[in-house]
């Protein structure tokens, strides 16, 4: 019998699994496009640190101001593009509110 992945059979991560996570109440990781991406550089080399399979991106603002957003999925591309490690990023809007939402983020293209 082959295995079977943990996106398939649970909604909880193997308990070996490493996610970094950073917790913003503003909408933005950064004040500018130069702020946001260095704010990730260090995120990500958190990630590259410890070996983290997950980032995990969470804001209480109701969505992610557009240039976090831009700059993430950008970088994610670039990162991608050059065959480097890059942990899965997950940006998780509205937190405390009743209606919290989570999405897996796709790279920019091009």
């Amino acid at each position: 019998m082959a295995s079977r992945s943990w996106r398939s059979t649970s909604p909880w991560p193997p308990a070996d699994e490493i996610w970094l996570g950073e917790a913003k109440k503003t909408s933005a990781l950064g004040d500018n496009h130069r702020d946001t991406k260095r704010e990730l550089c260090k995120l990500l080399d958190g990630c590259r640190t410890v070996a983290a399979h997950r980032l995990i991106l969470a804001t209480a603002a109701p969505e992610w101001n557009t240039v976090t957003t831009t700059v993430v999925r950008r970088e994610l591309h670039g990162l991608r593009t050059a065959d480097k490690y890059v942990p899965d990023i997950y940006l998780l809007t509205a937190v405390g509110s009743s209606v919290p939402a989570l999405e897996l983020l796709t790279p920019a293209q091009g």
